[in-house]
């Protein structure tokens, strides 16, 4: 005898309950016998994969379409995580020649970076030799020693001394002594007082210089 057709959520989500009479599903709720000759309708609908000692309400609700629809998106979905994880496979050597390279690039970041404070510090001893302070005392003995220079061209030529050496042994002067002795003379204090005038310039703050 069909059942009374009346509406309830378990009949909402699986109409074919609707349609079964008590029996019928008494006989699913207590289970079913495989060495039965008469099956029921809904193991007769069960896929042949279900194991026969499954219960007749795990065959029931196996014969759903709403738990095929659900297997089979399972199986979709799996196939898909198949595929993503074979990508994934195929992609694994270039990943790892990646990631060996960008180690190896890593480890000599950190090595350059562990040699830098020595570095610096060499630049920075090297770069001393430029700063303004070496370069106004290095233009400062430049002048100093032209200064020195010139004065012992004078003292040579006025006591005779060649020009050359400037020895203690006086010597007779060839006729172009003094132009030489002018010429070079002139050559010394011109020099002298261009770098005198730069380090007093220099010194009294009217130079800058510029970085770059």
């Amino acid at each position: 005898m069909a059942s009374s057709g009346i509406q309830t959520p378990l009949t909402q989500e699986y109409p074919a309950i609707a349609t079964m009479s008590r029996q019928e599903i008494e006989s699913l709720l207590a289970g079913y016998n495989p060495n039965r000759s008469d099956p029921p309708w809904y193991l007769q609908q069960a896929t042949p994969t279900m194991p026969a000692e499954e219960t007749g309400f795990e065959a029931f609700i196996e014969s759903q379409p709403q738990i095929q629809q659900l297997r089979q998106e399972s199986q979709r979905l799996l196939k898909q995580n198949e595929e993503k994880a074979s990508r994934n496979m195929t992609m694994q050597p270039g990943l790892e020649a990646l990631r060996n390279e960008t180690q190896q690039l890593y480890d000599r970041a950190r090595k350059y970076e562990q040699e830098w404070p020595l570095l610096d510090n060499q630049m920075k001893e090297a770069y001393k030799r430029f700063s303004p302070s070496t370069l106004l005392f290095t233009l400062t003995q430049s002048a100093g020693k032209l200064h020195d220079q010139s004065e012992s061209l004078a003292s040579a030529f006025a006591e005779g001394l060649p020009l050359e050496s400037g020895a203690a042994t006086p010597t007779g002067r060839d006729a172009d002594g003094d132009a030489t002795f002018v010429r070079r003379y002139r050559a010394l204090r011109t020099t002298y007082h261009r770098r005198n005038l730069m380090a007093d310039r220099w010194a009294r703050g009217t130079i800058t210089w510029r970085d770059d």
